[in-house]
């Protein structure tokens, strides 16, 4: 939706939805991947917005505490988020560690 504030995930699934962003498009965009900013990049949209931090090869992942801080300070109107599994008693589980990083900034 125009004007909106979204947050995007890590995760090769989720690289398809930025893929499906309208180029020129009226959005604020936080992503937290080289892949997804690259992506994104591409659509031209208002305001693109790196978590930034220690970078990951295995997982294209920028990670650090301000990338957490940041999301709280945005407060995006929608998140797209990845998982590998949902369970009542573990909550979202994630392949790698380091992937459920910033999905705590969300709580």
């Amino acid at each position: 939706m125009p004007e909106d504030t979204i947050i995007i995930d890590i995760g090769t699934t989720i690289e398809h939805l930025a893929r499906h962003i309208s180029p020129n498009c009226p959005l604020t965009v936080l992503c937290f991947t080289i892949n997804i900013l690259f992506e994104v990049y591409k659509k031209n949209v208002d305001n693109l917005i790196m978590g930034g931090g220690y970078y990951h090869t295995n997982t294209q992942l920028f990670k650090s505490q301000e990338a957490i801080n940041l999301i709280h300070r945005i407060r995006g109107n929608k998140y797209f988020m990845s998982a590998v599994g949902v369970s009542g008693t573990l909550g979202l589980t994630c392949m790698k560690p380091v992937r459920s990083w910033h999905k705590t900034g969300m709580y």
